[in-house]
């Protein structure tokens, strides 16, 4: 999750789209659509996290990580 502006983001896609097939990515920027404000006030209130970008990690439908700005090598390790 993140928001069009970001340049953490921007530096993390240079990369995260070439993952191995099997990983589902999916990419909500945030600031375009029309709930913004509301989805802002839910991941900041509900999630506690008021930063960009803001991942969430899943195996198996269960969370399993959380984090923000990561390396390439941080990213797969969090799946561990």
């Amino acid at each position: 999750m993140t928001q069009d502006w970001c340049p953490l983001w921007t530096a993390m896609k240079s990369w995260i789209y070439s993952l191995e097939e099997g990983c589902g990515l999916y990419e909500l920027i945030y600031n375009r659509v029309e709930y913004f404000n509301e989805f802002r006030r839910f991941k900041e209130s509900k999630w506690g996290n008021g930063l960009i970008p803001y991942i969430r990690y899943y195996v198996d439908g269960k969370l399993v990580r959380e984090s923000n700005y990561v390396t390439k090598d941080q990213f797969v390790n969090n799946f561990d």
